[in-house]
């Protein structure tokens, strides 16, 4: 007996069957996920595994739909690139005597050699993107930090291939993802609440789960937006 259902804002084929243990499994190349599990096992405890397995299932979806992508961006006028969650036109302007990037009404002007290549261009908009978060981070954090009663001591960005974001609990640092630029203020600041109340909780438990509903009760929607566009 096949279904599909929702977990965790997951899509999932549940699919149950005279089996003696429950299997989950991610599939290329777009990341589908099933589920199979014995005829006796009920919902809320397939709920709590798709909970306890969530970040390796985003990881393994992300691995499978990086591995489908068959074009390499070339990074030139008229690619689409994300910021804030809106899609920006590329619009590249040969210029020797600067290299900048620029935002203006739907565009990214990129300032670049005329000799320039992708991966030149493609690490002009990381860096972009790094000052752009610069400057996003730190009032999220400074406005949490008392609400939460949580100090954070270091934050840094860097790119990540499977997570949006990670927390050391003992320094009280947070790492965010470099790919966060692409995506809207909203999803940025549930990341970083996410991160925080881990200071206050390692695992994703209920009273993980309880401390994020407490601070952010949108947490959910913002998770599922940040995960499927």
């Amino acid at each position: 007996m096949s279904q599909n259902i929702v977990m965790q804002g997951l899509e999932i084929e549940l699919i149950r069957k005279a089996i003696k243990h429950i299997h989950l499994r991610v599939y290329p190349p777009d990341g589908r996920i099933r589920l199979s599990a014995p005829l006796h096992i009920d919902v809320s405890t397939l709920e709590k595994l798709v909970s306890t397995r969530y970040d390796w299932i985003l990881a393994q979806q992300q691995i499978c739909r990086s591995q489908s992508v068959q074009q390499t961006p070339m990074y030139q006028t008229g690619d689409i690139q994300y910021f804030q969650g809106q899609p920006y036109t590329l619009n590249v302007i040969t210029d020797s005597t600067q290299a900048k990037v620029e935002p203006r009404a739907g565009y990214l002007d990129i300032y670049a050699p005329v000799s320039s290549s992708p991966a030149q261009r493609a690490t002009m908009i990381d860096k972009w993107y790094r000052q752009q978060l610069r400057l996003q981070i730190p009032p999220l954090i400074a406005y949490w930090q008392p609400i939460m009663g949580v100090t954070v001591n270091t934050w840094g960005i860097k790119k990540m291939h499977t997570r949006w974001g990670s927390c050391n609990i003992q320094a009280q640092r947070i790492w965010l993802a470099l790919a966060l630029a692409q995506k809207s203020p909203s999803c940025l600041e549930y990341v970083v609440v996410h991160e925080m109340v881990h200071v206050l909780e390692r695992y994703h438990n209920q009273r993980f789960y309880n401390l994020m509903s407490q601070f952010l009760p949108d947490w959910q929607q913002r998770r599922r937006v940040l995960n499927h566009g």
